[in-house]
């Protein structure tokens, strides 16, 4: 992974736009930053992290703080970094959450954050480089850039801290991890989460096959359970058929065999007898059928008989009843024409009575059909002429009626215009003089605007002092703090400088007297350690005050923990400083009196534009409500003004057309008092010649029907035998007698019938016939219970023979399967219990634990050759399986400091600040070389170091520096963090960040 190019705007102390060209500058392979402190080196690698991952390096610190609190309201802040990965060249441009202006109206409103990320294509970096915008967008989500990033660069965030970008106070985090988070560091670097899938998988297939081949013998057991059963095995004999079958298919074949072959006989035996069987019990079922249907013969014509004498003792009774059924049809034709003839007489008779209650002419030879209809004809014209006449004065009852009322409201109307013209004409007088009214306000109001002063900027002011003033009053709380502090350091810095002194002083002792200490082990006759010899006469004294080796490391334990509490408090104290310089810049120089005073002028100033801005309102809305109402009137005006007019023309209307209505009304009367009075008189008329013509066709009608009906009556009496009416009625039955004669002469008919033809077919037989029923019978149940057994005993042995035959085919197949299995699988088997450091395994290392493991030596023997370097040969690192008491499952990735001053494995947790920065740093450049060398590893071509230098002592220092120097031909860059003054003059390339008056910072970029 190698960083190209860094901008930021609004971010930290830096509100003005900052290019980093991280290419020129790493052009040497090692640049500096370095500044005062608390100016914002440390921003910049936050601005990195920010942009690649969206947090801050330091997970504990706050994201408020990458908005720059020196820009203005109007800057959008921004990170954009340009790198390359295996991947390709990307372009990454993140925006943090802050506080921006509101775009309608006053006041603020948060920005979440936003994220863009491009891909370019081949000859797009050197485009960009040059202030381009080339590239490919990808994604503009922050869901999807947060999930695309780490699938790039290879590095989660908290990987990214730990192996590229090292922040202030976290670069010993890898050094310190526990086995199991150093293997998810080291899996994803070098890329090996594919051997923990194919371990994986190894081990979930061996699981399957286990699985799989226990389902197999459970098979064979249930299968041979079920063939022993079929047989009817005892459960010993079962349990051995079962060992058997999983012992090869060859062990169990025979018994199979010769139990197949005893079954088949048995069926065979068994099938012979059942069909001898079958044959009798078919002999002895046709014998008892011809003994039945004999016997059936004879029952049947001894019925017969009886029948037929039953029907010969009633046939005079049916000869009776035949005949009085011929004289009730003959009655048919005549009698229902008898009821019609009189009721055709009867309404004749009515139609003559009202004929004369109407006064129509019927006596005296007046009332013939030809007269009674052309006098219908004359009443029926009388009768339409006056409907009509009635039907056209109708509409007039009712206006004849309404002329008063008509009159009455004619002369309401007219007073009523007359009272709204007065009014109109009032109305129209105060419209009038409205306008001058509104113009006077609109004067009042634009004086009153004209003074009103800027609301936005009193609020922006006050708001600026309100801040300036909370600034000052924790600057003025900090500065006791800061002295207290500064006090502290000094204390602490002389102990740790008294604490150097004596561990110095400790070693120099004991290299002084180690001769002695050699002398004191020697031993008559034994080689010496120096020279190799056997004798030894002039052995050194060992000093009483003699320094050993707990007494050194006594020493450096307490100096450890002397530069650990001066490192701590001088992070703290710089913290402190930052603080106090943010809040005095913040304040703009004023002390508390001076904000206070400051804010109250402005929040005085606001509450006056604010007073004058709600007054104007007010009377913006007064004259709002003016026009308003004046328009609103106006209309008003408008639309009753053309309904007076409307109104006027409907009167003059109505009053013409109610002296029309008068003088029809009285045209239309005629002879009588009034219309309603001429309706009447030719309604009454109208109904008189309806009802005289009704009656006298009602006359007519009636006389042509009695006249038909009797014609008819005297024909049907003419063709039948019946002298008059009332014989054919004598002689006509009811519904039910009908019926239940009819039905009995056809009972009877039928009866005669069956009983002939069956008579007929049994005419052979004399009635002496025997037919030996029951002998039959017994002999054919006794063949047929035979048959059955015979055939029950067959279907038992043909079905034991097909279930054993069907147990045994299971039985082969499920021993089949399990072969398959176990011959499939044993190669598997094999394999997964040595990817998991099963018994078969050797080194009892898992697998993708022996890889890590493998490259985790690369990269300590690669930190070691630098380690040397920078600890003048004291310590190097060594991988452990068991740290500190750690033992993790995940074997082989423990590390310990191997001290060669005094021959003992230190935890890296017991290294002194100074010390564990620079095995620290070995590390972090081991990991790097390693990973480099690897193909399909994440390529750390980059690495920043924040802060650290400052607790090496200068002969350290310069043994770390050389280090950092050699890579300068490695093609890899280093960018370091720093105010230590002898890294200035080391280093040319920098980054060198200043801080301003104001409190805000800029940066020079020398490359």
């Amino acid at each position: 992974m190698q960083l190209h190019r860094l901008a930021l705007r609004g971010i930290g102390p830096f509100p003005d736009e900052c290019l980093i060209d991280l290419d020129a500058l790493g052009a040497g392979g090692l640049f500096l930053i370095e500044g005062p402190t608390g100016s914002g080196k440390s921003t910049l690698l936050d601005a990195v992290t920010f942009a690649l991952y969206g947090g801050l390096a330091d997970s504990a610190a706050s994201d408020e703080r990458l908005h720059s609190a020196h820009a203005g309201a109007e800057v959008e802040p921004y990170v954009e970094l340009v790198f390359s990965t295996g991947a390709g060249d990307f372009r990454i441009w993140r925006q943090p959450k802050y506080e921006r202006p509101k775009q309608r109206g006053t006041g603020t409103t948060t920005q979440n954050q936003q994220v863009k990320l491009w891909r370019l294509s081949p000859g797009e970096l050197e485009e960009v480089l040059g202030g381009g915008e080339a590239g490919r967008l990808v994604s503009n989500r922050t869901q999807e850039v947060g999930a695309e990033i780490p699938a790039l660069t290879g590095l989660t965030k908290d990987q990214f801290t730990q192996t590229v970008l090292l922040p202030q106070g976290k670069f010993a985090t890898f050094l310190r991890s526990k086995p199991d988070d150093r293997r998810t560091v080291l899996q994803q670097v070098f890329g090996t989460e594919v051997y923990d899938r194919v371990q994986r998988r190894l081990i979930d297939g061996a699981k399957a096959l286990r699985k799989s081949l226990e389902g197999h013998r459970a098979a064979i057991g249930k299968a041979a359970a079920v063939y022993g059963s079929r047989l009817g095995a005892e459960t010993a004999d079962t349990a051995t058929l079962e060992t058997t079958a999983l012992e090869g298919r060859e062990a169990v074949v025979p018994r199979l065999e010769a139990d197949a072959a005893r079954l088949a006989a048995e069926v065979a035996r068994t099938g012979a007898v059942a069909e001898g069987a079958e044959l009798v019990e078919a002999s002895a079922r046709r014998a008892l059928d011809r003994a039945e249907k004999l016997a059936e013969a004879l029952r049947r014509r001894t019925d017969l008989l009886a029948r037929d004498r039953s029907l010969t003792a009633g046939a005079a009774e049916i000869v009776a009843l035949r005949e009085r059924l011929d004289r009730h049809a003959g009655a048919a034709s005549v009698v229902p024409l008898v009821p019609a003839a009189e009721k055709a007489a009867a309404a004749l008779a009515a139609a003559l009575a009202a004929g004369e209650a109407e006064g129509l002419p019927l006596t005296a030879g007046a009332g013939t059909d030809e007269q009674l209809i052309a006098l219908a004809d004359r009443e029926d014209a009388h009768y339409a002429d006056s409907t009509r006449t009635v039907g056209e004065l109708e509409p007039w009852v009712g206006v004849e009626a309404g002329l008063s009322a008509r009159r009455q409201g004619l002369s309401t109307r007219r007073d009523r215009l007359v009272t709204q013209r007065d009014a109109l004409t009032r109305r129209r007088a105060e419209l009038d003089a409205r306008p001058a009214a509104e113009a006077a306000l609109d004067q009042r109001l634009s004086a009153l605007r004209a003074d009103a002063g800027d609301l936005a900027a009193a609020e922006r002011e006050t708001d600026r002092a309100r801040t300036a003033l909370a600034a000052a009053s924790g600057a003025e709380k900090l500065v006791g703090e800061v002295e207290q502090s500064t006090a502290t350091f000094a204390r602490l810095l002389a102990a740790q400088e008294r604490a150097d002194a004596t561990a110095r002083q400790r070693r120099l002792d004991r290299f002084a007297g180690m001769a002695g200490e050699m002398a004191a082990a020697l031993r008559d006759g034994e080689p010496c350690q120096v020279c190799g010899a056997t004798t030894h006469p002039a052995p050194a004294q060992q000093d009483a005050a003699h320094v050993s080796a707990e007494d050194v490391e006594a020493a450096e334990e307490e100096r450890t923990r002397a530069v650990a509490a001066v490192s701590a408090h001088q992070r703290a104290h710089a913290a402190l400083q930052e603080r106090l310089a943010t809040r005095r810049a913040e304040a703009g120089g004023l002390d508390v009196a001076a904000a206070t005073a400051a804010l109250g002028e402005a929040e005085q100033g606001q509450r006056q534009i604010v007073a004058r801005h709600d007054e104007i309102a007010v009377r913006e809305q007064a004259l709002r409500d003016v026009r308003a109402d004046t328009q609103r009137l106006e209309a008003a005006w408008t639309r009753d003004e053309q309904a007076w007019d409307r109104a006027d023309q409907d009167l003059a209307h109505d009053a013409a057309r109610l002296e029309q209505d008068t003088d029809r009304c009285a045209e239309l009367r005629g002879a009588e008092e009034s219309v309603t009075d001429r309706v009447a008189v030719l309604r009454s008329q109208a109904t008189a010649a309806r009802h005289r013509a009704d009656a006298a066709r009602a006359v007519v009608r009636a006389r042509a029907e009695e006249h038909n009906v009797r014609l008819a009556l005297d024909a049907a009496l003419a063709d039948s035998p019946f002298a008059d009416p009332a014989a054919a009625r004598a002689a006509r039955l009811e519904r039910t007698a009908e019926t239940q004669a009819q039905g009995r002469v056809r009972a009877y008919d039928k009866e005669r019938d069956a009983v002939d033809i069956g008579l007929a077919e049994l005419s052979a037989l004399t009635g002496e016939e025997d037919p030996r029923s029951e002998e039959c019978r017994a002999a054919a149940d006794e063949a047929h219970a035979a048959a059955r057994s015979a055939t029950s005993a067959a279907d038992a042995a043909a079905t034991l023979a097909a279930d054993v035959a069907e147990a045994r085919n299971a039985l082969e197949e499920a021993m089949a399967a399990y072969a398959r299995a176990a011959d499939s699988g044993r190669a598997l088997l094999r394999v997964s219990d040595l990817a998991q450091a099963g018994s078969q395994s050797l080194i009892r290392t898992e697998l993708a634990t022996w890889v890590l493991v493998r490259r985790f030596e690369e990269v300590v023997a690669a930190a070691n050759d630098r380690l040397q370097v920078m600890s003048d040969g004291r310590y190097l690192l060594e991988r452990v399986d068991d740290e500190a008491g750690q033992r993790s499952h995940k074997l082989g990735l423990g590390l310990q400091v191997l001290d060669q001053l005094t021959d003992r494995p230190r935890s890296p947790g017991t290294l002194s600040g100074g010390e564990t920065f620079y095995v620290s740093l070995s590390l972090a450049l081991g990991l790097a070389d390693i990973v480099r060398a690897e193909a399909g590893g994440v390529d750390l071509d980059t690495l920043f170091i924040d802060e650290g230098f400052g607790s090496l002592d200068p002969s350290t220092l310069e043994n770390v520096m050389a280090v950092l120097d050699g890579l300068r031909a490695g093609g890899r860059t280093v960018g370091v963090i720093s105010h230590v003054a002898d890294m200035k003059d080391r280093i040319p390339e920098r980054i060198s960040v200043r801080r301003r008056p104001d409190g805000s910072s800029t940066l020079t970029v020398t490359a």
